[in-house]
């Protein structure tokens, strides 16, 4: 989805680089290796783990980041001053922060960061960034 909102070309024959330990152009992740090189290859996506973990969830966070990060929102630095209670760490503060003053996500007491986000979630975060670029 993220590659999408950036608007970057997926190539239907786009041919796996192995850019990551566990993420083939074979099953059982083969439907992921053409976004998720293309994501390296722009910068969405950082290749300094030999793994990506195509098969597990991501975080509220983690999708919010890089949602941000492929539509070319700037995050600005926080000084480590969460607007919620529950985001503790500097990259999440700054990622969440920015969002909130952008009406990515809305106002409330905790922003869960580390809990699995829902497609619903994702969807709705890249709503409204989509609508915040127009």
């Amino acid at each position: 989805m993220a590659m999408k909102l950036g608007k970057f070309d997926l190539p239907n024959d786009y041919i796996c680089q192995k850019v990551f330990l566990d993420v083939s152009s074979t099953k059982p992740n083969s439907w992921a290796c053409r976004a998720i090189e293309v994501g390296v290859s722009n910068g969405i996506v950082s290749s300094l783990n030999k793994t990506f973990r195509p098969e597990s969830f991501i975080t509220r966070a983690e999708a919010l980041a890089i949602l941000m990060k492929a539509s070319g929102i700037t995050v600005a630095d926080s000084n480590g001053l969460s607007q919620f209670g529950d985001v503790k760490e500097n990259w999440q503060i700054n990622v969440v922060n920015t969002a909130l003053s952008k009406g990515f996500i809305d106002a409330t007491n905790n922003f869960y960061p580390n809990k699995n986000a829902t497609r619903g979630e994702i969807f709705n975060m890249a709503v409204r960034i989509l609508k915040y670029k127009t």
